[in-house]
């Protein structure tokens, strides 16, 4: 194995792991077409992994039958995975299958699309067959039909979250059709087919955006995936250079023998290093996150004594505005089933919001970021900016709203979706116990009351015979005396 085989190997094993993870784990309607590419671009970069290796010309033509079977398909995949993204242009689909299939199969019978190979420094690479010309052709009409496409959704689109995801979008999409600068490789013009670099960036980004934006309904295994399969590519491209070396100044040492230290030592730093790296690359991709263990503990602890309203309110929400990084937030209590919102609590001083919110002036929308419950969107009178809101809910009952406005762009919508719902889940919980255990205050106090006025009632009742008994004995003895003295 030559070290010229290396880049496209890696960028065969990180399309694999993406393209499986987002398949595997993933909900959105968009896994297939998604998976599809990926496959697509596995079997292109392994093909060319064994490609780069091989030494005879009849291995070579085997080898790029398969791998350019993936390639004459990939603009298919692409633009069906693009129209499924944009909802645009899908009954287009069917119509780039078609020509796909066409030339696929005059790849797969004929030497017109690939005829022969060329013998480069780095191993064989495909020679472009006469129709080869006619397949670019389709290739950049596919391209600017894709370009228009995402130009028209990102016009027609009204909601900045939307925007930002067709703007990453565009940006892998562009990057992706860099790698065609291989074509010219197809023509006899020699350079290393360093395409992959533009297909491994596009991966990147795409990735970045569906852990971010919420592309794709998948998040932390996905995230994991690219860490681990970054810090991969970060461990092996130093041995790049040690490989080509040892193949050219150290003849006499065995290719084997390099390439097993190479990777002992890649598969004793890598499970050392792991967890910290990832840690990092996580903040330097996506800004550092929350601890979000640290913050559910404080609240769990705050939340687990019995607690008046005026004590619990002020600090769950300084919790929840560390949660979501909330420049000002502030919680309403319903005063009764179905009455108005009164302001308890708040973070970030001023008068932001208003103090009292009509139940009637309340509508709660469905957040545009979506992807978690209990996340929405309020419009509310009195209130100058959109804010974001979380009910909380007891018994599917209103009890709460949690009003916040955000510092910055939340750097994990998704997550911190679920942590403000679970957040919510809690506070509902420790509201309702902290109105029991008011109420419950409130009847000690008026038992109390009731015990020291019923007390008081009895004694003056106790003093009231008293008296009339000591009025009939004093009476008996003034009869009893004038009886015996008449």
């Amino acid at each position: 194995m030559n070290a010229y085989s290396l880049p496209p190997l890696i960028s065969a094993v990180v399309f694999l792991l993406s393209g499986g993870v987002v398949y595997a784990k993933s909900r959105s309607y968009l896994k297939n077409s998604f998976a599809f590419l990926c496959f697509l671009t596995v079997v292109w970069q392994f093909s060319w992994t064994f490609l780069f290796n091989v030494r005879t010309e009849a291995q070579a033509s085997a080898i790029i039958a398969v791998g350019y079977s993936g390639i004459v398909l990939l603009p298919v995949a692409y633009y069906h995975f693009m129209s499924s993204f944009l909802g645009v242009g899908t009954r287009y689909i069917r119509v780039h299958y078609l020509i796909g299939g066409i030339f696929l199969l005059i790849h797969l019978s004929t030497d017109y699309l690939i005829n022969g190979q060329y013998d480069y420094f780095w191993g064989y690479y495909p020679k472009a067959g006469v129709l080869h010309p006619l397949f670019i052709a389709y290739l950049i009409g596919s391209v600017i039909m894709g370009s228009y496409l995402l130009f028209a959704a990102w016009r027609q689109t009204l909601t900045p979250k939307r925007r930002i995801q067709i703007r990453y979008f565009s940006i892998s999409y562009v990057l992706y059709c860099l790698a065609a600068v291989d074509f010219l490789i197809n023509y006899g013009i020699e350079f290393y087919p360093f395409g992959v670099v533009f297909i491994m960036s596009s991966v990147a980004i795409m990735a970045y955006a569906i852990v971010k934006h919420d592309i794709m309904d998948v998040n932390l295994v996905v995230k994991r995936t690219v860490y681990y399969s970054a810090l991969l590519a970060l461990l092996i491209a130093p041995c790049l250079p040690v490989l080509y070396l040892a193949e050219r100044y150290l003849n006499d040492v065995p290719r084997y023998l390099t390439y097993s230290m190479l990777l002992i030592v890649v598969g004793f730093v890598f499970p050392r290093i792991k967890v910290r790296a990832a840690h990092s690359l996580e903040n330097l991709l996506f800004g550092e996150s929350p601890d979000y263990g640290k913050i559910f503990n404080n609240l769990s602890k705050k939340i687990a004594h019995l607690l008046p309203l005026d004590v619990l309110l002020p600090d769950a929400i300084n919790t929840v505005a560390e949660a979501v990084s909330a420049s000002k937030m502030a919680i309403f209590l319903v005063e009764k089933s179905g009455g108005d919102l009164v302001q308890h609590a708040q973070f970030g001083g001023g008068e932001y919001f208003p103090r009292k919110i009509p139940r009637a002036a309340l509508r709660l929308e469905p957040w545009e970021t979506g992807g978690a419950g209990g996340r929405c969107a309020i419009k509310v009178e009195g209130i100058a900016q959109e804010v974001r809101a979380v009910p909380v809910i007891f018994e599917s009952e209103l009890i709460a709203v949690i009003l916040f406005q955000e510092a910055g762009e939340m750097k994990n919508q998704r997550e911190e979706g679920l942590v403000l719902a679970a957040i919510a889940n809690q506070l509902a919980v420790a509201i309702n116990n902290s109105r029991l255990y008011e109420n419950i205050q409130q009847l000690n106090v008026n038992l109390e009351a009731t015990v020291q006025e019923r007390t008081e009632k009895l004694r003056k009742a106790f003093d009231d015979l008293k008296q009339l008994t000591n009025i009939k004995n004093d009476f008996f003895n003034r009869v009893s005396h004038e009886l015996r003295t008449p």
